[in-house]
């Protein structure tokens, strides 16, 4: 009985995750490939973002460049082009980032990216990365 609900709970986290990835591709290719619809429409003319963001609130383990950690990083929002979060860490626009996430128990992507730019808020520092490369592997 045991052994059901182990199974039955990974493959929960498995299709959660898939569903996840698949919007955001979906996302993706219509912002990318249909020639009729080159471009979203913006809720303010100050928007500058390119591509939809899902918000997915979870923990993030980050360090950049130097060696500095944040395994307390936040994850607000998640894109095809890039990942928002907060962290505590003195990052600056430009300085490349990796970022390791969990997304299920089953699943671990390794993000590399550079630091898009930067927000100060109440909470701590709002992070946007622009999303270089990702390594997905299994736990």
């Amino acid at each position: 009985m045991e052994n059901h609900l182990q199974i039955l709970s990974i493959n929960f986290a498995v299709t959660s995750t898939l569903m996840l990835l698949g919007l955001l591709y979906a996302r993706y290719y219509k912002a990318t490939c249909l020639e009729s619809v080159s471009r979203f429409k913006m809720s303010s003319p100050y928007e500058h973002r390119r591509m939809d963001r899902v918000d997915y609130e979870s923990n993030i383990d980050l360090s950049d460049g130097s060696g500095r950690r944040d395994q307390s990083a936040r994850l607000v929002n998640i894109s095809l082009g890039g990942l928002c979060f907060l962290s505590s860490l003195p990052l600056k626009p430009g300085e490349h980032v990796q970022a390791t996430w969990a997304p299920s128990k089953v699943r671990c992507l390794e993000i590399g990216g550079r630091v898009a730019w930067q927000k100060l808020t109440g909470n701590g520092t709002l992070f946007g990365i622009a999303i270089k490369d990702v390594v997905d592997s299994r736990v």
